[in-house]
């Protein structure tokens, strides 16, 4: 028996986490097209607005929200594992690719100088990547876990 809690907690960790990757990709893609680039980049630059960062914070919270009652929805008895569970993965995942994402901005070439091979200048030829603040990364976990142990809170009552 307690086999079965133990799958069913599994499984609530990663419904929870698939229903805020799915939330999160379809709402800012939704909010991308009705906004539009004018709002989410300043003129002429790659560099978000805090406009477009607000939108994606708020989305954010929202998903993860809905993510932390789905994981007490589907442990059924109502356990504050999974959520703790999935708020844990959620800021240990997001701080590891902020963190990564920091140390590799560096290792970009910066121009071409004729000697590149050829994965770098397919590197070179993609388009610019949106410019986000430094804390941008760090910040979207903490709203995140914070989000999914809301959530979880709510659910349970």
């Amino acid at each position: 028996m307690e086999n079965k809690g133990m799958i069913r907690s599994t499984l609530a960790v990663i419904a929870g986490y698939a229903v805020m990757a799915a939330w999160v990709m379809i709402s800012l893609g939704v909010a991308f097209l009705i906004l539009g680039e004018k709002f989410i980049f300043q003129a002429d630059s790659n560099t978000v607005t805090g406009g477009w960062l607000a939108v994606e914070m708020t989305l954010a919270l929202i998903g993860a929200v809905m993510g932390g009652m789905v994981a007490v929805l589907i442990s059924r008895d109502h356990s504050p594992i999974p959520v703790y569970a999935l708020a844990g993965l959620v800021v240990v995942l997001g701080v590891g690719m902020a963190a990564a994402d920091l140390v590799l901005s560096g290792d970009r070439p910066a121009q071409v100088t004729g000697q590149e091979d050829s994965a770098q200048v397919v590197a070179l030829a993609e388009p610019d990547e949106p410019e986000l603040p430094a804390w941008h990364g760090f910040t979207l976990p903490v709203i995140g876990g914070a989000g999914v142990l809301l959530g979880g809170k709510l659910k349970r009552r």
